[in-house]
């Protein structure tokens, strides 16, 4: 990745996963507004156990979860990841 200048996106990506500011954990379970949570079953960086952990600890969450599907559902299973959305939306 280096080779290709894809340094600064690298360097980025390793800030976002140690910064305090990326983390939910505190305040999710203020949330008080419909939630939908769709996930990629396949998640490497953000695994599935997490999603359940959220919808546990958000009142009334929703769940989607997209098989064959990793970190990027929109861009992964697009037609899955829409159908999700709409059925979700009032």
């Amino acid at each position: 990745h280096l080779e290709r200048g894809d340094g600064p996106a690298i360097r980025s990506v390793l800030e976002t996963l140690v910064s305090p500011a990326e983390k939910l954990d505190g305040g999710i379970a203020a949330l008080r507004v419909p939630t939908l949570l769709v996930w990629g079953e396949e998640d490497a960086i953000t695994p599935l156990a997490m999603a359940h952990a959220y919808r546990r600890r958000i009142a009334g969450a929703h769940l989607v979860t997209i098989a064959r599907c990793g970190h990027l559902p929109p861009l992964e299973r697009p037609d899955e990841f829409a159908q999700a959305v709409l059925e979700f939306l009032p």
